[in-house]
């Protein structure tokens, strides 16, 4: 191969009759690399916030649990997490918009942490409050590896966040988060 032939290799295309160029393979592949690293970088971080256990503010639920609050949750072990399912509702109360959470109470810190929940509709909430409405979509499921508390689950209060409509506190229930059964 003469000196020649590599220089026309390394030369940029030559434009085309409307004065376009294109791209080398070789940028338009580094581009391509680049941007999906970038979107597996975004995807990351979202994982994590939305996966992440958040320390809770009990001020950022100003109201006080209604007379007809009711809930139930379960908690069990899968691969190393803990799995908290179950329902919450307001007897009597439609769900207009759904945002409720598990947080976990431990006495001894007195600190509160949200933990990532999931709604999931739970039939359940209906037959339990049986007066004829709907409340299957307070049905929840919360997962926290274990490994990520600082203390062991049976230590920790179930508490459930609760806003929806116009109702917004912070209900203690008085179960521990020990795994039964």
């Amino acid at each position: 191969m003469d000196g020649n032939a590599q220089k026309e290799t390394c030369r940029a295309p030559a434009p085309g009759p409307d004065g376009f160029v294109p791209a080398r393979p070789r940028v338009v592949l580094a581009l391509a690399v680049l941007v999906l690293a970038g979107m597996a970088g975004f995807c990351l971080a979202l994982y994590h916030s939305l996966t992440a256990v958040r320390p809770v503010d009990p001020a950022d639920y100003p109201g006080a649990a209604p007379e007809g609050f009711r809930w139930e949750a379960a908690v069990s072990r899968e691969d190393g997490r803990a799995v908290f399912t179950g329902w919450a509702c307001v007897e009597g109360e439609p769900f207009p918009d759904v945002d409720i959470r598990v947080v976990l109470y431990h006495a001894e810190d007195g600190a509160y942490y949200s933990i990532p929940t999931q709604m999931t509709p739970d039939e359940a909430a209906t037959a339990a409050v049986a007066d004829g409405r709907g409340y299957a979509l307070g049905g929840f499921t919360a997962v926290v590896p274990e490994k990520v508390l600082a203390h062991p689950l049976a230590e920790y209060e179930i508490c459930i966040a609760y806003r929806v409509g116009g109702f917004d506190f912070l209900a203690s229930t008085g179960k521990t988060a020990e795994v039964t059964g």
